[in-house]
């Protein structure tokens, strides 16, 4: 008859208990490819001292006789000692026999933790989740990976794991070694909790010891300081449109008749930033406001005191009075006009421009509409204004054509990598003890040392007899500030007479004072000793 098993290689099993009592590792498994209760079966008749091997139930043996001799569910671990992983109760493990056919007596059996099927399961895994990924299931649990070519989906879960040019040897929980090519990095609470679905997050307050040997070492090169100019960008605060609706011919010679209106632009959008703000920008129903300032001309027969008049109200915006005079004919009769208005709020920047309609006629008008607009635009200028872009601009400020730029000193650092082998040894946590057993420090308690600590100190001894018989480090170079300014005033202070206290202030160039001395004294325990690095 055939049988299945003779082909196979390794077999499954779910470990039923992992409290080896000879600390052996060793595991109880229910082997899947045999029949449970035919195992419990054999036993049936068999007895010791205490009657029946099998428990009152008959499904087991008894509990004293578990990890003994008698236990026919006992499973070595097959790797050694020091780099076995114990599995926990109810994983999946691999099972490997010497026969598994004639497994007589049933003690040459031994098993290898089973592959997990995501890495937030190394803690324990159900053994019907390993099963899935070692049959007809997918070889990984259905669910969003963690990385792709790309890189990690969540920068954040980067380096939980070790990348697959390293060496990573990992607890049941968030603790870890990292071993790479000149690096070794020990790590504890690496993660912050995160459940069996979740992707695992880097912890920034983790405890680390990391040992580091680099063929370079990075300096810093001297600071160099550059003027950097910044573009700035302002709300517009107010649009200046200038119109001729009437007096278009061949010759452009008048009469003229139009309007200069003057709006506030209180900035209502993006579309009025000094940035973003161009000739031909449309902006939604500002000309339904009240103008701030509005002028008709009527009957000017040259173009050239069109232009001035236009010209006159930019100069006037920019000063800040607008008072002008030019000629017009008023029923037949040729008259002065003056213009008057002053300028109270702010006023800058302003823009100007021709209105849209005689925008539009400079795309769509006939060609005396044309060559009367383009007549009038080359005329109207403002002092400095750029040439290639006559008739409309942008004023920043009094006087100011263009956009404004802000410039700055901006230091420049730059790092230089020297080629030279460097090694760090750094050890990072929130408190960080350095401990001689053989030390006391006077008028404090001893380090207590129990047999417990040796499988870890517990986090209350930390929290009291550690604290209580250390004392924090000392800050060398916060020490020798202190240390130079105390020096300084023992140095250059002076006495009115004898036996009088100091002056209040030394003599020095730059001079300091005794308050000065006392108040960085009284920083002391916070700026020259580190309460959280503890020696005793």
């Amino acid at each position: 008859m055939f049988n299945p098993n003779l082909n196979r290689t390794l077999y499954f099993g779910t470990v039923k208990d992992n409290n080896d009592p000879y600390l052996l590792e060793r595991v109880r498994v229910i082997p899947e490819h045999e029949k449970f209760l035919e195992i419990i079966g054999s036993y049936k008749d068999r007895t010791d001292s205490k009657g029946s091997l099998l428990n009152d139930n008959q499904d087991d043996i008894r509990a004293d006789l578990y990890f003994t001799n008698d236990d026919p569910f006992v499973f070595f671990p097959f790797l050694p000692m020091n780099v076995n992983v114990v599995p926990a109760i109810n994983d999946g493990v691999l099972l490997i026999y010497f026969n598994s056919i004639q497994n007589t007596g049933r003690k040459r059996q031994f098993f290898i933790k089973a592959p997990i099927s995501t890495v937030t399961a190394l803690k324990e895994e159900d053994s019907n989740q390993t099963k899935g990924i070692l049959g007809s299931l997918a070889n990984v649990r259905a669910g969003k990976p963690l990385k792709n070519n790309n890189g990690y989906f969540n920068t954040s879960t980067k380096g939980v794991m070790a990348e697959v040019e390293d060496i990573g040897i990992y607890s049941k929980g968030r603790s870890d070694i990292i071993l790479k090519d000149t690096e070794v990095i020990l790590r504890a609470r690496k993660t912050k909790e995160f459940k069996n679905n979740e992707s695992p997050v880097v912890n920034k307050n983790r405890s680390f010891l990391q040992l580091s040997d680099f063929e370079f070492k990075t300096t810093k090169n001297p600071t160099k300081k550059i003027i950097k100019e910044e573009l700035v960008d302002q709300p517009i605060v107010k649009l200046v449109e200038y119109e001729i609706d009437y007096g278009f011919n061949e010759n452009t010679n008048g009469p003229y008749s139009g309007n200069i209106n003057i709006y506030n632009l209180p900035g209502r959008n993006s579309k009025t930033t000094t940035t973003n703000f161009r000739s031909d920008t449309l902006l939604d129903d500002y000309t339904s406001f009240f103008p701030y300032f509005t002028h008709e001309f009527v009957n000017v027969y040259t173009i050239e005191t069109v232009s001035y008049i236009v010209n006159s109200i930019l100069k006037g915006l920019n000063s800040g009075e607008i008072d002008f005079e030019y000629p017009s004919i008023i029923d037949g009769v040729e008259q002065t006009v003056r213009v008057y208005q002053k300028i109270l709020d702010n006023r800058f920047p302003f823009f100007y421009r021709p209105s849209i309609a005689n925008q539009n006629l400079l795309n769509k008008g006939d060609a005396n509409q044309r060559k009367t607009i383009n007549a009038l635009s080359s005329r109207v200028v403002f002092p400095q204004s750029r040439t290639e872009n006559p008739g409309a601009g942008l004023i920043s400020k009094k006087n100011y054509f263009g956009q404004l730029y802000r410039t700055s000193l901006q230091n420049i650092n730059s790092l230089n990598k020297e080629i030279t082998e460097q090694s760090y040894a750094v050890l990072g946590s929130d408190k960080v003890f350095l401990i001689s057993r053989t030390s006391q420090i006077p008028d404090k308690p001893s380090i207590i040392v129990d047999d417990e600590d040796v499988y870890g100190i517990g986090e209350t001894k930390l929290s009291t007899n550690y604290m209580e018989a250390t004392e924090g480090m000392v800050r060398g170079e916060s020490l020798k500030k202190l240390l130079s300014l105390m020096v300084r005033f023992l140095l250059n202070h002076q006495h009115l007479y004898n036996r009088y206290p100091p002056y209040e202030t030394t003599t020095e160039t730059a001079p300091i004072t005794s308050q000065q001395v006392l108040e960085e004294f009284n920083l002391f325990d916070q700026k020259v000793i580190n309460q959280n690095i503890r020696i005793n």
